[in-house]
């Protein structure tokens, strides 16, 4: 099912006010790849185990150095969070 829309927490928004400028403009590319139908590839959407609800995660790079996290929720995804890889792999949410 393609996301229609993208709802930031909380949390989204404190990660995203403290990235620089440069990882900021390359979340914003992301954001606008996670709701084009079909995710492109590069993105390389996938869910994380374990976790209830499930929690997705794109790629920011192309390199997997900084991920997206989200909940789906029907057609929205409510961004949790935007982070390192090793801190998405720490806390998710």
């Amino acid at each position: 099912m393609p996301i229609a829309k993208v709802i930031p927490s909380d949390r989204f928004r404190r990660d995203f006010r403290g990235l620089s400028t440069d990882v900021r403009s390359a979340v914003e590319q992301a954001l606008r790849d996670l709701i084009a139908d079909p995710i492109p590839a590069r993105r390389r959407q996938h869910r994380l185990r374990g976790h209830r609800p499930p929690i997705h995660v794109i790629d920011v790079f192309t390199n997997h150095s900084w991920q997206i996290t989200f909940v789906l929720e029907g057609d929205t995804a409510l961004l949790l969070r935007v982070a390192t890889h090793r801190e998405i792999d720490r806390a998710p949410r």
